[in-house]
C-alpha cells in the first residue's frame, strides 16, 4: 500500500512546478484544464487557479513543456506560460484518480471561493463604484455653470464607454475570452468579442463630441439590451463566471450589478433618444 501511494503522488525527485496560465475566468475553466492535464502521461496532480492565473503540476517523471502546453490549448482558449515561483492554492488540487465534488452546492462554493465570495470581488465592487462616481462627477462639472439633463447624461455615457473600453484594451484577448462566455452574440461569433471594445470606444467618442446623436443612441440601446439579455441568461443558468465589463484587470463577478449596468445604459439611451425626437 505504501509503495502504491508513493507512485501515485509522484517521485520525491519531481517537485511540483507552478506555471503561469492565461485565459482562465471561472471554476469551469479550472475543471477543463485540470482534466486535460491529468490526461497527459506522467502528470499525477493539477491545480489550476483562475484568480492568480497559475497552475501547479505534479509529475512522476519528466514531462515536456510542449506536451503540457498542447493539452492546455486543446482544452480551450488557454496558454501555458513559463514556470513561476508563487504556488497557487492547495484546496482545489485533484490528483489522478480523485473525483471532484458531486454536491452542486459544495462545487459552486469551491469554484467561487476566490472570485465571488473572496476579497477580490469586494475590491472589484469598490473599484467599480469609485469609477462610476468619478465619471458622474466629471459629467456634472463639465456642464457647469448651467448643466442640463441631456448634457450630463451624454457626458456620463461618453465617459462610461471611454473608461470601460480602456480597461478592455489593457488585455483585449483576455476580455474577449471572458465576454464570449456570457454574451449572446460573442458566444455565437467570437470576433464580436474583439469588436465590442472598439464599439464602446467609438460610442464614447460619439457621446463626448455629440456626433450623430440619434444613431448613437440607437446603437447603444441595441448593444446594451443584447448585453443585458446575455447576463440574464447566465444568471438564470446560475453560471459562476467573471464579469468582463472591466476587462481582466478588476475582479468582478457576473451578477446583478452587471445587469443593472447594462439596463441602466439602455434606459439612458432610450431616454436621450426620446428627448432628441421631442426636441
Amino acid at each position: 500500500m505504501q509503495e502504491h501511494s508513493s507512485r501515485h503522488r509522484g517521485s520525491p525527485d519531481m517537485p511540483p512546478t507552478t506555471y503561469s496560465l492565461t485565459g482562465m475566468h471561472c471554476s469551469g475553466c479550472e475543471t477543463k484544464i485540470r482534466a486535460a492535464l491529468l490526461a497527459v502521461p506522467g502528470v499525477t496532480a493539477a491545480n489550476p487557479h483562475a484568480p492568480s492565473e497559475t497552475v501547479g503540476i505534479e509529475t512522476d517523471r519528466p514531462v515536456d513543456h510542449a506536451a503540457l502546453a498542447a493539452a492546455v490549448a486543446k482544452a480551450g482558449d488557454y496558454e501555458l506560460g513559463e514556470p513561476v515561483s508563487a504556488p497557487p492554492r492547495e484546496s482545489g488540487t485533484l490528483e489522478r484518480g480523485d473525483e471532484p465534488h458531486t454536491d452542486p452546492n459544495r462545487r459552486a462554493a469551491d469554484g467561487m471561493s476566490d472570485t465571488v465570495a473572496g476579497s477580490g470581488s469586494a475590491k472589484g465592487y469598490r473599484a467599480l463604484a469609485v469609477l462610476v462616481a468619478y465619471i458622474a462627477g466629471a459629467s456634472l462639472l463639465a456642464e457647469l455653470p448651467r448643466p442640463t439633463l441631456e448634457g450630463v447624461m451624454a457626458n456620463f455615457m461618453g465617459g462610461f464607454f471611454l473608461a470601460f473600453s480602456f480597461f478592455k484594451f489593457l488585455d483585449l484577448k483576455g476580455f474577449a475570452s471572458g465576454f464570449a462566455r456570457y454574451d449572446l452574440i460573442a458566444g455565437a461569433w467570437k470576433p464580436w468579442a474583439y469588436l465590442y471594445a472598439f464599439v464602446e470606444l467609438l460610442l464614447g467618442i460619439a457621446y463626448v463630441t455629440r456626433f450623430w446623436p440619434a444613431p448613437t443612441h440607437v446603437v447603444t440601446l441595441v448593444v446594451m439590451t443584447v448585453g443585458a439579455a446575455g447576463v440574464i441568461r447566465s444568471l438564470l443558468r446560475k453560471d459562476r463566471i467573471k464579469c468582463a465589463c472591466l476587462g481582466t484587470v478588476i475582479d468582478l463577478p457576473l451578477g446583478t450589478v452587471t445587469l443593472i449596468e447594462d439596463i441602466g445604459m439602455a434606459l439612458m439611451a432610450a431616454a436621450m433618444l426620446t428627448l432628441a425626437w421631442s426636441a
